[in-house]
């Protein structure tokens, strides 16, 4: 990494393509990942992916935002607590949008996460080593490509969340 002079924006690893890179997943770090500072550690662990972060945001979720990113669930018993959690006490969370090759972003994402239950992620996953449990697990990761762009555009209503952060070479 470096900065370069006159520039408030940070370059990102020589040897980066766009053109290869297409595909790209939403991460969202829940508030006890922002309370506990673990934010950093999380984002230390998914650099192991090798994918590159091309939006970043810390946001208040609204309750329609919430609703809106579980709504596949609105029938479930934890729904209510999770929409609860997420939006309690003004609870911030953060927003990343990783990209790199297609048909590896979803799927790296998500090993590197773990299974939704802390309890019976694998150990080494982000969520057996911080979640405490299926509604605080600290992290939440699209499901798919489609599910991807379903969720960003819940959180990107100004546009702002894949503003470029990165300059290419």
């Amino acid at each position: 990494w470096q900065k370069r002079n006159n520039c408030n924006k940070i370059s990102v690893l020589p040897g980066y393509e766009p053109k290869t890179y297409e595909e790209r997943t939403l991460v969202m770090l829940k508030p006890e990942a922002l309370h506990y500072k673990l934010a950093g550690k999380i984002i230390d662990d998914l650099s192991r992916s090798g994918l590159y972060i091309v939006g970043a945001r810390i946001a208040r979720p609204t309750r329609e935002q919430v609703e809106k990113l579980y709504a596949q669930h609105k029938d479930k018993p934890f729904y209510k607590e999770l929409v609860e959690h997420l939006t309690q006490d003004n609870s911030k969370i953060m927003l990343l949008v990783y990209q790199g090759r297609k048909g590896e972003v979803v799927r790296v994402i998500r090993e590197i996460i773990g299974n939704k239950n802390p309890k019976e992620a694998a150990i080494g996953t982000i969520r057996s080593a911080y979640g405490k449990d299926t509604t605080a697990n600290v992290i939440h990761a699209s499901s798919g490509v489609e599910e991807t762009e379903r969720e960003i555009a819940i959180f990107d209503d100004e546009n702002t969340l894949l503003e470029p952060i990165i300059e290419y070479y």
